[in-house]
């Protein structure tokens, strides 16, 4: 059940007397002002508000239980206005997406949840993308019915709240350039990381200034070696000449001890293999060049996810770098990196 799907069956049962004292909010460790039980900030309160205008029932999810207002109010957290536009991106999404391409773009995360659905696999398929199509059709209704409410056309929208961003689209567009602290935010840090291994490859030349370079294009093999501080990038992939470095959304992986997850994504990489058409077959093209290059013995059972597994990672942080980076196209056995 979505959120949304929620408050219409405790309306539906006479439970609205619930709801105002339901808690969703994941951040009720903060002490909040007033009478307030929810951050409004958090997914969870976004998810929240937004259902109960979906369900026609905002008027007993009182908007005082709410800290802050991200409807008509200036979201000065980044992160805050992150969540808000990834959450609405996100449902847009879902609203469009045909059932081929729910598969094709979520294969991974389906391969995860559907054995524990209770129903044959392109059943249990079929009725997760249907959920999903619901929700984003819900957001959308309830988004509909908040600009209703608050977007008076005699006056302008606070900037920088939610009803400004949507009204120029800011759901739409690259997030990258809508949200600029954010992204400067970012490069300082990667830039950061730049420097730190400047000082630790080059103890003399630490007032060099190397930049973030981006690969474009097949690199040419012939040419001089870059440099071992050199940062090369693909998207939002970062590596250094080897690949024993990588980070991805802003968390950086140590590759030294981990031969095969290391050379799958060179692989990748260097087959130029970021979308489904150039996707890549585990059994006859990936694992080969794994084996060839780290000098493994071949394995009776293969799968990608065992080149990411590590025993000694309680946090699971490589199986996440799988599940985001590296991508199924269809069911075929063919895998691509999602560097944007």
């Amino acid at each position: 059940m979505t959120k949304a799907d929620v408050f219409t069956l405790l309306d539906k049962v006479n439970g609205r007397n619930l709801i105002s004292s339901a808690v969703s909010c994941s951040k009720t460790f903060q002490r909040l002002p007033g009478n307030a039980t929810h951050c409004g900030c958090c997914f969870q309160c976004v998810d929240r508000r937004i259902a109960a205008y979906a369900a026609g029932l905002q008027e007993i999810d009182n908007a005082g239980i709410y800290s802050a207002d991200i409807f008509t109010r200036r979201i000065e957290v980044p992160e805050t206005r992150t969540t808000a536009l990834d959450y609405v991106r996100q449902a847009v999404s879902f609203s469009k997406a045909s059932d081929d391409g729910f598969v094709l773009d979520r294969l991974a995360e389906l391969s995860d949840v559907t054995p524990f659905i209770g129903l044959d696999e392109e059943n249990a398929v079929d009725a997760v993308w249907k959920l999903c199509q619901r929700h984003g059709a819900q957001v959308l209704a309830g988004l509909d019915a908040v600009r209703k409410q608050f977007d008076d056309l005699r006056f302008p929208l606070e900037k920088g709240s939610l009803l400004h961003l949507l009204s120029v689209r800011a759901h739409l567009g690259d997030s990258s350039q809508i949200i600029g602290e954010d992204t400067r935010m970012s490069l300082e840090r990667i830039q950061a990381g730049i420097n730190e291994l400047k000082r630790q490859l080059l103890p003399s030349a630490t007032s060099v200034e190397v930049p973030v370079m981006e690969a474009e294009g097949a690199r040419d093999n012939t040419k001089t070696p870059e440099p071992p501080w050199t940062i090369l990038s693909e998207g939002k992939l970062y590596y250094r000449p080897g690949f024993e470095d990588v980070w991805f959304d802003d968390a950086h992986y140590d590759l030294r001890e981990r031969t095969k997850a290391r050379l799958c994504i060179q692989y990748l990489v260097e087959t130029r293999a970021f979308d489904a058409a150039s996707a890549r077959h585990l059994t006859e093209e990936i694992d080969p060049y794994v084996r060839e290059r780290g000098d493994f013995p071949q394995s009776a059972d293969i799968k990608i996810d065992h080149y990411f597994n590590d025993p000694h990672d309680p946090k699971k942080r490589l199986p996440g770098l799988r599940k985001k980076l590296i991508v199924a196209a269809g069911r075929d056995g063919r895998y691509f990196l999602k560097t944007n």
